[in-house]
């Protein structure tokens, strides 16, 4: 029986997926100049020095599914000192990210808050579901689906049978 896919190295498709999504924020035509944030649009760790006015991007976890291809959760992190600013971009975000096929990523929103993040800085935290089918996913990473079968999805093949 194949080993479960948790156990694959998946540092290639972690980083890609932070880095479509990053670039697909930063590089997106509806940004004007002066709504685009100073600080800039990153994956994490941002640079120390850059508090306000910036965009940070991070992943929560990642999984690889014999069913259902990878899915995972990223954080899209707003931090700036002013809450008008911090609502103003996660609307451009979300304009931008609002069902986004990436390279073949799907983004979906889960949900925004905005919450206090120290004492001079308010963060609003956007956290987006993301997959590929795992058609798409084999193909990219020259994987084959076979390797990602779980025990389980063995005895969900005998009962379609």
């Amino acid at each position: 029986m194949p080993d479960n896919c948790n156990r694959l190295p998946k540092t290639n498709w972690d980083q890609e997926v932070l880095d479509f999504a990053c670039d697909h924020i930063k590089y997106n035509d509806i940004w004007s100049d002066e709504m685009m944030p100073v600080g800039g649009v990153h994956v994490k760790p941002k640079p120390r020095d850059i508090r306000f006015d910036v965009i940070e991007i991070n992943q929560l976890f990642s999984m690889v599914d014999y069913k259902d291809g990878l899915k995972g959760v990223i954080n899209i992190n707003i931090f700036d000192d002013k809450i008008y600013r911090i609502k103003a971009l996660s609307e451009v975000v979300e304009l931008i990210m609002e069902d986004a096929f990436v390279r073949e990523f799907v983004f979906d929103l889960d949900y925004k808050k905005i919450m206090k993040w120290g004492k001079y800085t308010t963060l609003m935290n956007m956290r987006y579901y993301y997959r590929m089918p795992m058609v798409k996913f084999c193909d990219r990473y020259q994987l084959n689906a076979e390797e990602f079968k779980t025990e389980f999805d063995y005895y969900d093949d005998e009962d379609n049978d």
